[in-house]
């Protein structure tokens, strides 16, 4: 047994975890498709597990697997492989897609009471998972034909700065014995994240998961507390703020609690004066001012980043910031005392120097970048801003090696975004906004005279930029040149894949892509055509078009082991063949792999950036203009040409004002609004904070959560703030009964029972998931809707694992999730579609089981 709780004190409650686990497994599976499966899968949880069993899986010889076991080691580090796989014959055939696979894990925790109990409460559970898709808990020794687990997402991609699940106990443990309790783990291989076993294991075949967990547990306290990892600060140059926001991350106890204000708690400041060679005595409130954009309602557990506006009259060269910050629930009021370190910055030309800078994504959430400031100001004629993006997994708040291995950036200011996290969605939707919001806020700080810039170094507003990009960010590079060709000079994509269906294939799924026709086993080919749309706006080849007339210099090894040199050969022939004089050049440098030092730092690179000047005539050299868009709020204009609105949506090339998919509900104008039935539903409450959970891990998004009552009143007053919003319940639910009586959507509830068109959706187990126009969409604000609309816990915790926070989640405008779909995967779904133009039915785009 591992102690990871280190509660020796016997007077304390203490937790364990058994380093045995049982594995079953390997299945086929496609990357994302656990989302569709049961975490689980093949079990069912609702049922006694016999480890006698075995289960047809297509990669074991034979045809069916059985349980075995792994061992985990006090770190609870764990490895996953089932080398009597032959893996090598699987691959010679199916390629990569073999090689991914999923295995359900499970293992035991047990709870122990304290010797001497003095309180009654049970206490929270504190688990981490990494490089993992879910987990979950069920009680051992009790009924279980009842039991719907909760999963939570796992960090499969071992984010930075990830805070641990606060995990709800599914049973009450025992006060006088030890508490027993299954922990599942879905185990799931994917090439991006782990890796080529070739390279990876030293020449082996054998696919290796490497996963992580512990669990710790937290004492339930009502007061919030200060949680420093979610802390957003901004360097100081020349004594003035780079940037204009603060963050300071603040986790709430077992209640609600609302921050409410922000003061400067800071001991007066001393200037001794040169003149007079007197001491000149001042506040920090004298030369600077912070202020709370907005009071931030807190849920019992959830950590929320509150956002601080800074103002400066005069320079400040302390060492930190300190401040007191007010929350209250009802009548209490509680005060929690910060303290934001200071990093002063000091312009050194010639030498390359990053200075972190902060904004507010979303005019809302404070968000951080890298701005690297130009090293000569001997140029009369303004150089082009260089937007850079880095590739999965970089930190560039902290790794440097990304910023080094730039190009010189001479007269141009460098910019690094962090694509709100080292994944982000793959420099899609809110990662996109990302780039560009970080662009526009060195533009500003460029402008600003305090940091004692020269007049050479500014930005002009709406001015074009130089996109570099190596592996992921080398795809981000194709898609925000050809999503904005307007917005971009030129672009340079190092190492780039094309679509992350094209990256592994999808031919070993129950939800297959549509060229694998001979593994499409469960899910119908219409149904397959409306999910696969939800993927089109992600599909780079597919706009290339827009690219025909872009300056390009691609870059590849030879030898890529992580993404292979035809995905950027197949960029250029696609290009070509929309424009065979297109500008476009390919440097495959032979030998090398994904990653070598001068992949970017090199002549062809920094010719071209030189080349490059900020009057380039890109003007339409083609015979023809073709302008593609899948979805028109999410692209921008070509030779001043747009798309505002998609006649069908869903299709290729035509012309939207509803999203097409769910994953755009990421893209909000402020914080995520959840709203739930009300603030004691235990049950939508756990659900609305693993999502907003996975919005803070993934993607640095901020999520409101707030009762049906405060939702109608915001109805009834008018008074939303800017925001997409999130619901989660029944149909009873006056809330939804309120908005959907309006028929601005395609869902009606009759006899509270929810209706597409004239079918009826009330079975248990089901649940429906669709996008629906804002309350006061008409009015000024650019909001939408999701719906969670479920019959019973079951069916909200399958919708629940359709929210789309990773890329390659194949979900549309609408579906309806059923008890199939946890062992068919989307072949089990009941219903999909997309709305047509005015948010209704269409009959186009639409598929019903019957």
């Amino acid at each position: 047994m591992s102690d990871l709780a280190h509660l020796a004190d016997r007077a304390r409650w203490n937790v364990q975890f058994d380093d045995k686990w049982d594995v079953l497994g390997p299945f086929p599976i496609h990357a994302r498709e656990q989302h569709f499966l049961s975490p689980a899968f093949p079990l069912n949880l609702s049922q006694p597990i016999d480890f006698r069993q075995s289960w047809p899986s297509s990669y074991v010889d034979g045809g069916f697997v059985k349980w075995t076991q792994a061992i985990s080691n006090p770190n609870g580090d764990l490895e996953i492989s089932f080398p009597e796989i032959r893996w090598k014959a699987l691959r010679s055939t199916e390629g990569w897609a073999a090689l991914q696979h999923h295995a359900v894990l499970r293992t035991t925790i047990t709870l122990y009471p304290p010797t001497d109990l003095v309180f009654g409460d049970s206490p929270q559970l504190l688990i981490s998972l990494k490089q993992g898709s879910y987990f979950a808990l069920r009680p051992q020794g009790q009924d279980v034909s009842s039991f719907v687990p909760e999963w939570y997402a796992g960090n499969i991609y071992d984010l930075e700065h990830a805070l641990a699940h606060v995990v709800y106990l599914p049973a009450v443990p025992s006060l006088n014995k030890p508490t027993k309790y299954d922990l599942f783990v879905s185990g799931d291989y994917e090439i991006r994240l782990f890796g080529d076993p070739l390279v990876q294991q030293h020449h082996s075949d054998v696919p290796v998961q490497k996963l992580n967990l512990t669990v710790r547990l937290q004492e339930i306290g009502s007061s919030p507390i200060h949680d420093q990892s979610q802390d957003v600060a901004c360097d100081f140059l020349a004594g003035y703020a780079f940037g204009d926001a603060f963050g300071i991350g603040i986790q709430s106890g077992t209640r609600w609690w609302t921050a409410i204000d922000i003061k400067l708690n800071h001991p007066v400041l001393v200037i001794l004066t040169p003149i007079f060679f007197s001491l000149l005595t001042l506040t920090i409130e004298q030369g600077m001012t912070l202020q709370l954009r907005t009071k931030v309602k807190i849920a019992p557990s959830q950590t929320r980043v509150l956002p601080i506006s800074i103002e400066q009259s005069l320079p400040y060269f302390g060492e930190n910031v300190a401040v007191n910050v007010t929350l209250v629930c009802g009548d209490s009021v509680h005060t929690i005392s910060v303290i934001i370190p200071i990093i002063h910055r000091q312009l050194s030309t010639p030498e390359r120097q990053s200075i972190k800078g902060t904004f507010f994504f979303a005019n809302s959430t404070p968000s951080a970048f890298i701005a690297i400031p130009p090293r000569t100001s001997e140029h009369t004629e303004k150089a082009p801003p260089i937007l850079t993006l880095h590739g999965a997994g970089v930190d560039v708040l902290v790794q440097e090696f990304w910023a080094q291995s730039l190009p010189d950036n001479k007269a141009s200011w460098m910019i690094v975004p962090t694509g709100r996290t080292s994944w982000g969605l793959d420099w899609h939707g809110p990662s996109a906004e990302d780039a560009w919001s970080s662009s526009e806020a060195v533009g500003i700080l460029s402008r600003k005279r305090i940091h004692g810039f020269p007049k050479s170094w500014e930005i002009p507003q709406n001015s074009k930029v130089i996109i570099i990009g190596h592996s992921n960010g080398g795809q981000g590079t194709w898609y925000l040149a050809s999503r904005y060709p307007d917005r971009v000079l030129a672009a340079i994509p190092a190492a780039a894949y094309i679509k992350s269906q094209g990256y592994i294939p999808l031919t070993h799924a129950r939800f297959p892509n549509s060229k694998a026709f001979r593994n499409a086993h469960f899910t119908d080919p219409t149904l397959r055509s409306i999910l696969e749309s939800s993927l089109t706006a992600d599909d780079n080849d597919l706009h290339v078009s827009n690219l025909a007339d872009t300056p390009l210099l691609v870059i590849h090894g030879g030898e890529d082991e992580n993404v292979p040199v035809w995905h950027s050969r197949e960029y250029v022939s696609t290009l070509r063949t929309w424009n065979a004089s297109a500008n476009v050049t390919f440097l495959e440098h032979r030998g090398e792999g994904h990653w070598y030092p001068y992949i970017l730092d090199n002549s062809d690179v920094q010719n071209f950036i030189d080349n490059t000047a900020p009057s380039s005539d890109n003007t339409s050299k083609s015979e023809y203009l073709t302008l593609t868009v899948s979805i028109p709020r999410e692209s921008g204009s070509l030779h001043g040409w747009s798309i505002d609105k998609l006649m069908v949506p869903g299709r290729y090339s035509e012309v939207l004002r509803t999203p097409g998919r769910m994953q755009s509900i990421l893209s909000s104008p402020g914080p995520l609004i959840f709203v739930i039935s009300e603030e004691t539903n235990q049950q939508d409450l756990s659900v609305a904070l693993r999502l907003a959970h996975v919005l803070n891990l993934y993607h640095k998004l901020d999520g409101e959560i707030i009762s049906e009552e405060t939702a109608l009143t915001r109805n009834k007053l008018a008074t939303w703030p800017t925001g997409n919003v999130i619901f989660l319940g029944t149909p009873s639910s006056p809330f939804a009964q309120e908005v959907l009586h309006s028929k601005k959507g395609g869902i009606r509830i009759i006899n509270q029972a929810p209706h597409i068109g004239e079918r009826r959706f009330d079975k248990p187990g089901q649940a429906l998931l669709f996008l629906h126009p804002h309350p006061t969409m008409g009015l000024t604000n650019p909001s939408f809707m999701m719906f969670l609309l479920y019959n019973d816990k079951a069916g909200l915790e399958r919708a629940a694992r359709l929210f789309p926070f990773r890329t390659g989640v194949a979900v549309p405008d609408w579906l309806v999730v059923g008890d199939k779909m946890d062992m068919f995967g989307a072949g089990g779904l009941e219903a999909a579609g997309v709305w047509d133009s005015d948010w209704k039915l269409s009959e186009y785009m639409s598929w019903f089981y019957r």
